[in-house]
Formats: C-alpha cells, structure tokens, sequence
C-alpha cells in the first residue's frame, strides 16, 4: 500500500472502530485491517508483574486457541521475552527488534514454540493507562508485509482498538451480555477475554491516547 492509501485507511479504521456495538465487531475489524500487513492472529491484554500470569488479564483474545492454551498452561507470560520488554518500553515494537538473552533457555523456549504456532514474525503496542496499568496489543503472523509508515499506521489503531474492546466489553456486561463459557476462557468464536479483577474497571488516559493520536498523524501526513 501507498502513503497515501495507509493514510486513508488508518483514519476510515479509526471512525469505523469508534461506531464498533460490540466486542465482537471490534474484533472483526481488527482482524481485517492487521490481516492486510500479514498479521493472522493478535491478542489485546492488560499487562500484571510476569510473576502473577496473564489469566484473567486478556480483553480480547484473536490468537489460535492452540496456542492460547499452550500459553497459558505453560505459563509462557513469566518467560516471554516479548512480554518483559512490554514492560519496559512505551514505544511498539517489532519482535526482532528485542535481544532475546541466548543463555535463557525459557525465554529461547517461547520464542522456538511461538513461532512453531505460525507466528514467525510479530509486533507489539503498549499501552499505558490512567493509574499507571498497562495493557499491550500484540499480534503475529507467518510473514509481515513491511510497507511505508506501518509502524505508524498499526501503533494508531492498537491504540483505538484497546479503547474501544474495554469499553465495549464493559458495556456489555453492564447490559446484562454475559460472555459465553467459550469466551471468557479466552479462546476463539467471538474472541472475548475478561476484563481487569483488581478494581479499575474502564480506566484509559485520554491524554495518553491523544498524545499518541497527534504525534502519529504528524508522522502519517505530508
């Protein structure tokens, strides 16, 4: 795709996700526009200290549900060398980008299987929060389609895409949708994760988000 046409498509996404009803139309468009940079599958999370596991924590959940569950039961999180770097960075990042420590056979461990799972290739959106909590949108895929101002593009509709599956998730459950027993284990159909359990509920940075929103418009426009 063209500047320009990155361009286009990253603001129609952003207007198209702010009208998403639901959390599965969140996930729909989602998984459309990242399937056009090559990523198959993603996950959006909130982010606990590697010790206390990823269970619980996911909001929206587009990965494999064979890896989901390898994920989860091997408790890969307090080990991903993706996850650790999460945690210490506010910039996205593409996965080959981080030093994966060679004499840390756990973290060697979950990169040799993620990418036995099809995700070769990656990249991950932080995401800080009002009181400091931070969240992640991380997706993968056999092969990206490295193109002009993508870094920019995908960092701007995480960004989106966040906002809008916690707050849709939250209305949801506030109306009385309740998540099917499918879908609050995080596996695949509607792609439905649970929300945070420590009591925050819907708390984003509107000041976060904006900041970002601008600086990547700057980079965005000519």
């Amino acid at each position: 795709m063209s500047d320009a046409t990155i361009e286009v498509e990253t603001f129609d996404f952003i207007e198209r996700i702010n009208a998403a009803k639901s959390i599965h139309d969140v996930y729909q468009l989602l998984a459309v526009e990242l399937r056009k940079f090559g990523f198959t599958d993603f996950l959006i999370t909130d982010m606990p200290p590697p010790d206390r596991g990823l269970q619980g924590h996911t909001i929206l959940n587009g990965w494999s549900q064979a890896w989901f569950e390898r994920y989860m039961q091997e408790d890969f999180y307090s080990a991903d060398p993706m996850a650790r770097h999460t945690h210490a960075t506010v910039e996205p990042f593409f996965w080959n980008e981080v030093n994966v420590d060679q004499d840390d056979l756990q973290a060697l461990r979950v990169m040799n299987e993620v990418s036995e799972f099809g995700l070769k290739e990656g990249f991950s959106v932080p995401i800080l929060g009002a009181e400091g909590d931070l969240s992640c949108v991380t997706m993968g895929g056999r092969r990206m389609e490295r193109q002009p101002r993508m870094r920019t593009a995908i960092h701007m509709m995480s960004i989106y895409a966040h906002a809008r599956a916690r707050a849709r998730f939250r209305s949801g459950r506030e109306d009385g949708e309740r998540p099917t027993k499918f879908e609050r284990e995080g596996t695949r159909g509607a792609q439905v994760g649970c929300t945070r359990q420590d009591g925050l509920g819907d708390r984003r940075d509107p000041e976060y988000i904006e900041r970002n929103v601008l600086r990547s418009r700057e980079k965005l426009l000519p």
